[in-house]
């Protein structure tokens, strides 16, 4: 008996917005404040994301790189080659 073949759907979930102002003000006016990520990871937001990673004190995409340097090659072996890895939000995608 065969696999039955996988499929994926993709939907574009980009959010919009009417109003920047209100939407940063409701997120400050928060007890947690918080403004929405669709506001950082512009062609502008995107670049300083770029620029944050490289500070010594932002280490988790060094460590992710690390780790997928390390250890690729293995982690392909053991999940075969019906296994799509998808990094969601990959930043410069690197």
């Amino acid at each position: 008996m065969s696999k039955p073949a996988l499929t994926l759907d993709l939907v574009d979930q980009h959010p919009t917005h009417k109003d920047l102002k209100a939407d940063v003000m409701n997120g400050l006016r928060q007890p947690r404040k918080w403004i929405s990520s669709m506001y950082f990871y512009d062609e502008r937001g995107s670049k300083l994301f770029d620029e944050i990673c490289k500070l010594p004190e932002y280490y988790p995409t060094r460590t992710e790189l690390s780790i997928m340097e390390q250890y690729a090659g293995e982690m392909s072996a053991l999940l075969g080659r019906e296994v799509s890895l998808i990094e969601f939000g990959s930043g410069s995608s690197l």
